[in-house]
């Protein structure tokens, strides 16, 4: 009779390299799927946009002042500094210069008794500043890249943060597929009480 240990396993019959590579498989369909959903769940729905806009109607100050920052492809990000008053764009600071309203140097003649003008600001109707550099300028933006984004199969990626009590835009991307578009906006209201510093 023999004395040596019997192996359990038929020779060729180890599967244990069967086992590693369906768990390295799944493993990586994971590691493909989870982002995946993950973005998805972060895209951004039009109910809200409009549940944010409406909060914002409602309940958002029509004086403010507004310190936001925008990125374009892959520009450098140019910051603006907003002074909004009964909803209306008073002024613009950026780095290409302070623009300021027509409404605001008619307040300031107003109360001097006289015309006032200035020639070293550049000077633009105020319903122009405000289609362009307030919170209601921010959600026509972004109703509008969604529109644009329907039109072409909404393949695009856009995700937005809200803020919770008055429902502007915090935080807002928009990045076109398969191609370099970007839009980046970065927004923080102030109230009008907070000093908005001139750079």
């Amino acid at each position: 009779m023999s004395t040596e240990p019997v192996d359990p396993t038929p020779p060729g019959k180890n599967r244990t390299w069967i086992i590693f590579f369906l768990l390295l498989a799944v493993l990586a369909g994971l590691g493909i799927l989870v982002p995946l959903f993950y973005n998805l769940s972060l895209q951004l729905k039009a109910e809200d946009v409009a549940a944010a806009r409406q909060l914002w109607q409602e309940k958002g100050p029509a004086d403010y002042d507004l310190e936001y920052m925008t990125k374009l492809d892959r520009d450098e990000p140019v910051e603006y500094r907003v002074a909004v008053r009964s909803r209306k764009v008073q002024w613009v600071a950026s780095p290409a210069g302070l623009v300021l309203s027509e409404q605001f140097f008619d307040t300031i003649g107003t109360v001097l008794g006289c015309p006032v003008r200035c020639s070293a600001s550049r000077i633009a109707p105020a319903e122009e500043l405000t289609g362009l550099h307030s919170i209601d300028a921010f959600f026509a933006l972004i109703e509008s890249e969604m529109r644009g984004d329907v039109a072409v199969g909404g393949n695009n990626y856009a995700t937005a943060t809200f803020d919770r009590v008055y429902g502007h835009p915090l935080r807002y991307i928009h990045r076109v597929r398969y191609k370099s578009d970007r839009v980046e906006l970065n927004v923080r209201l102030l109230s009008p009480n907070e000093a908005v510093e001139l750079r």
